[in-house]
């Protein structure tokens, strides 16, 4: 397989799986709602940063252990307690009102007293914001059920293809999985902003708040899959 083969096979693979919904989409759209488009593209980063791990430890030939059942149960259970932290924390700011719109991004309707600016208490996109953008990009992919099956099966395919062209095979099979993955979750992330310009800050807060629920809701489900399946080892 040439290099540009490698590269398309994995991209369109990449798509099949970044547009299916599941926890990574919900921490892009929290995540954006709350911090704006570069919330939801650090989110991205995040992924990408452990999926870069996933092929560096399967290059290294730690795939034998991935398929240990100890091994998936056991990162679902600390990704799942880690989105519900992160869920947590954002809702308990939506409620208690902690957050608004940011700064000049408001256009909706609600008169002067709902419109962003300094003197309403909205705030700019905060970079000490970032740290915990990446993290959530993180936890939500590893908590998921599926993550850690398919790089221990068609990741680690890919990888034997990718072998023989050494690093640049293997750089051409990372490199189409994650543009799959920043095309899409981009297109998400813009959609988000663009469509919080229309919210008041109440309904701001509220959209904010739904998905800090719902991301501490499937960390729960995620985490305790994971002590179940952990239990049944015993």
């Amino acid at each position: 397989m040439t290099l540009g083969a490698l590269f398309l096979t994995s991209l369109v693979i990449g798509f099949s799986g970044a547009v299916t919904p599941g926890p990574l989409f919900l921490a892009c759209v929290t995540r954006t709602a709350r911090n704006g488009f570069r919330g939801g593209s650090l989110v991205t980063v995040g992924h990408a940063l452990l999926e870069l791990g996933a092929v560096l430890a399967l290059t290294l030939g730690v795939g034998v252990l991935l398929s240990r059942p100890e091994v998936p149960a056991g990162i679902s259970l600390v990704g799942g307690l880690v989105l519900v932290w992160m869920g947590y924390g954002t809702a308990r700011s939506a409620v208690r009102g902690n957050i608004s719109l940011p700064t000049g991004e408001h256009t909706g309707a609600g008169g002067k007293d709902q419109q962003a600016g300094p003197a309403r208490g909205d705030r700019r996109w905060d970079p000490r914001e970032s740290g915990a953008d990446v993290v959530t990009g993180m936890a939500a992919t590893v908590s998921g059920p599926y993550w850690m099956v398919w790089w221990a099966t068609v990741g680690l395919s890919y990888m034997t293809l990718a072998a023989p062209l050494g690093a640049a095979g293997t750089g051409a099979f990372y490199l189409g999985h994650i543009s799959a993955d920043f095309v899409w979750y981009s297109a998400v992330a813009a959609a988000v902003a663009g469509g919080r310009r229309l919210l008041t800050t109440r309904g701001y807060r509220i959209l904010v708040g739904a998905c800090g629920f719902g991301l501490a809701g499937l960390g729960a489900l995620f985490a305790t899959r994971g002590l179940v399946a952990l239990a049944a080892l015993v």
